[in-house]
């Protein structure tokens, strides 16, 4: 489901993930159109310098992380334009079934308590 950056980051703020994968998810969705969250293009290179300097590898990661889950669709690929060097091109998504596919904090933003194993 398309859902607009403020919509997003609601969900996001809860999206259990690594630093790098959080710091490239915020970054993306603040280059997403307000009403639809498409649009996405700043480029790896871009989102790399604006995330301090985060390596291009780890930025390529962490965006890779993101669509796994469901929560952006690249819609163009700009690898797949020729020698025009441009960037792939996303959209925010929720997908319905987030709570099973995603590791998420719960409401309160406390992390899910483990089951207890019972003893033999």
């Amino acid at each position: 489901m398309a859902v607009g950056p403020h919509e997003w980051m609601r969900v996001w703020v809860r999206v259990r993930a690594a630093q790098s994968v959080k710091l490239v998810g915020a970054m993306a969705a603040y280059f997403a159109d307000y009403n639809d969250g498409a649009n996405i293009h700043p480029g790896n290179v871009v989102l790399s310098a604006i995330c301090g300097e985060m390596s291009t590898r780890a930025v390529i990661n962490a965006l890779a992380q993101i669509r796994e889950w469901e929560l952006m669709w690249r819609y163009c690929e700009g690898s797949k334009q020729g020698r025009r060097a441009m960037s792939d091109v996303y959209r925010l998504t929720i997908p319905k079934d987030i709570l099973d596919r995603v590791p998420m904090l719960d409401p309160a933003y406390r992390v899910p308590s483990q089951p207890v194993d019972n003893p033999p």
